[in-house]
């Protein structure tokens, strides 16, 4: 199973909701953890991904 740019995808959810759309990553986010679509191995890199660009979105934002 092959998603090209779902990195992209979860990091445009990111700043959404840093631009103030409430849920945006949490709508996303349930989707993509389902573990009757997706492999364990998906689901656990698609949370590191968000922690990850949560955290580099949050020091930028702060940073501008």
């Amino acid at each position: 199973m092959r998603f090209p740019r779902t990195g992209e995808l979860l990091a445009c959810a990111i700043i959404d909701e840093l631009e103030g759309s409430e849920g945006a990553v949490e709508s996303l986010r349930s989707w993509m953890i389902d573990a009757t679509r997706f492999p364990a191995e998906w689901i656990s890199a698609v949370e590191s991904t968000l922690a990850q660009a949560g955290k580099q979105a949050r020091i930028a934002a702060w940073r501008a």
